[in-house]
């Protein structure tokens, strides 16, 4: 329900209210499902999101890289499947 709630604030522009009600719904998941579970990996990778938007980049890295070694664990999930963020791409070619 809170992780709910905070998409529809990222929906509507309310960034840094969605990531302060991302932050109890991460917590809730985290004591309550497995490292790999798919709804778990969904809210870490929305709230990454979310901090990526608040500036917050190296905490957003950190949240992502638990992200993909949660992901790669999972037999059934392909590890070629993530997506690059561009600019992370643009800032390395500089």
């Amino acid at each position: 329900m809170t992780h709910d709630l905070a998409i529809a604030c990222d929906k509507q522009g309310r960034h840094a209210e969605a990531l302060d009600l991302s932050s109890p719904a991460l917590a809730m998941r985290e004591a309550d499902l497995p490292s790999g579970d798919p709804v778990l990996l969904e809210i870490m990778l929305q709230k990454a999101k979310l901090l990526r938007q608040a500036h917050r980049r190296a905490e957003a890295v950190k949240l992502e890289r638990v992200a993909r070694q949660a992901r790669a664990a999972r037999s059934d999930e392909d590890q070629n499947r993530w997506v690059v963020d561009f600019r992370e791409l643009q800032n390395k070619n500089r």
